[in-house]
């Protein structure tokens, strides 16, 4: 049985995760056309307020994360928020598939950013 405020925890996160995505994350590879004003000025806001130069500049290498996290991460975050709110057992090993990758991914930027 599933701790409930793990639970909770993990809701919250995927459910934030999301929106953050779609909203401002993908800018990096949707055409400007396609993204709502609202998103841009939020991308805008955050690359000033926050000096983000991956998000500002974004190198074919950041893309290729972003691509990654399109492709893999958007889907899991759907699928595990709909897991973890019927409190399904099986999210659990990809939960782990997950939480491997996102010890592993960080790393590999690092690493690319030290060359930027």
């Amino acid at each position: 049985m599933m701790n409930d405020t793990f639970r909770f925890i993990v809701l919250v996160f995927l459910a934030m995760h999301v929106p953050a995505t779609v909203l401002m994350d993908s800018q990096a590879l949707v055409p400007k056309s396609m993204v709502p004003k609202f998103a841009q000025r939020l991308l805008e806001f955050h690359i000033s307020t926050n000096h983000d130069p991956l998000m500002d500049d974004q190198p074919v290498w950041f893309k290729s994360f972003i691509l990654c996290e399109l492709l893999f991460q958007l889907p899991f975050f759907i699928i595990g928020f709909r897991a973890f709110y019927m409190k399904r057992n099986w999210i659990r090993i990809p939960g782990l598939v997950y939480g491997g990758a996102c010890c592993v991914f960080p790393k590999s930027k690092l690493g690319l950013m030290q060359s930027y």
